[in-house]
């Protein structure tokens, strides 16, 4: 069994170990068009409403583009774009198209929206936070 890092550890080496000068919108481009194929995959043999379930209730937010479009405890998030590039059990850390620069959005109190081809996709904060706790237990077994 491999021991993990501490917190304080993984933000000193940068993006949970990957270095500050890595982290960049063009590094996350091969993530991004990674879960554009999953994204796809996840809906392409469902009707309107399996999709509909599959796009706010199921899907893993790694690698999509999300746009902050209100916030209840953090109302200067709202409006950021990025790359999903990490997601913890309180927050997601997103990768700012413009400038390159990380942010993290508290999962708490957060709405989201994204697109997939022709559809855009709004997540109420009850969907963020049912999605980021998917994928907080999927890292930790």
């Amino acid at each position: 069994m491999r021991a993990r890092a501490s917190g304080t550890v993984m933000r000193k080496r940068g993006m949970f170990g990957l270095k500050k000068s890595r982290c960049s919108w063009s590094a996350f481009g091969t993530l991004r068009r990674a879960w554009t194929r999953y994204a796809r995959g996840l809906v392409e043999s469902r009707d309107a409403s399996a999709a509909r379930r599959a796009l706010t209730k199921e899907i893993d937010l790694h690698g999509c583009v999300v746009k902050v479009t209100s916030h209840a405890r953090q109302p200067d998030a709202v409006g950021r774009e990025g790359v999903v590039a990490f997601v913890s059990a309180r927050r997601l850390w997103v990768c700012a198209r413009a400038g390159d620069d990380f942010y993290k959005v508290l999962i708490d109190g957060a709405a989201l929206e994204y697109a997939l081809d022709d559809r855009i996709v709004r997540l109420a904060p009850e969907d963020v936070a049912r999605l980021a706790r998917g994928a907080a237990r999927c890292r930790d077994v």
